[in-house]
């Protein structure tokens, strides 16, 4: 799933919400899905309206705290469709240059662009997940977070690493960077974090482990 879209939402601003309340109904590319709310509050901004498409990761919507009078105080990002974001660079388009027709941020969400090799995960006998990737222009390094998990009992079967490698739009593998594991030192469940240095925005982010 790359981008939503708003089909209804079933509170107004200035309304309370509970947590696990429906608050809205996204259209995805398969189905109609409801989304909860994810704490207590009130619905103090709708960033997306009902018939509006975001991307994956892009705000829709800010629930504040009720004894907060007025949600101005707030610094919201301003919520974008694929086509803006293809358009600014974040995801690569056909008009699209690494960021070059558009004003960049400083550390640009890129989880997106992120691939798994799920046949490497499935034959080592571990899995990835709770994945996330920024972009920091000043640096020209990508940083990729996550958490690593065995998938039968507290042990993997031999030390790993997990690598991160960048491709440009051809494929080419413009970065590359590694997080090693130790088998004696893990039990069951390590957060990692990989930074990748890239001279340009890349079309993909490939994430796999591997046996050393």
């Amino acid at each position: 799933m790359r981008e939503g879209k708003i089909i209804q939402w079933y509170k107004s601003v200035g309304e309370e919400v509970k947590k696990g309340e429906i608050i809205c109904e996204i259209e995805t590319d398969e189905s109609f899905a409801e989304l909860s709310a994810p704490t207590d509050g009130v619905l103090s901004q709708i960033l997306v309206e009902s018939g509006n498409t975001a991307a994956v990761h892009i705000p829709i919507a800010v629930i504040t705290r009720p004894d907060v009078i007025s949600p101005t105080v707030y610094s919201v990002p301003r919520a974008v469709t694929n086509e803006a974001l293809s358009a600014r660079g974040d995801i690569p388009g056909p008009k699209s240059d690494n960021l070059k027709n558009g004003a960049p941020m400083e550390n640009q969400d890129v989880t997106h662009l992120i691939e798994r090799l799920e046949l490497f995960e499935e034959r080592i006998g571990v899995g990835l997940e709770g994945l996330f990737a920024k972009w920091n222009l000043s640096t020209g390094a990508i940083r990729v977070t996550g958490e690593i998990h065995a998938h039968s009992g507290t042990v993997i079967p031999k030390d790993l690493k997990i690598v991160v490698s960048t491709h440009d739009d051809s494929g080419r593998v413009i970065g590359v960077n590694e997080h090693y594991l130790l088998k004696d030192k893990f039990f069951g469940l390590e957060a990692f974090e990989i930074s990748v240095k890239t001279s340009s925005l890349p079309s993909k982010i490939r994430l796999y482990p591997k046996v050393w």
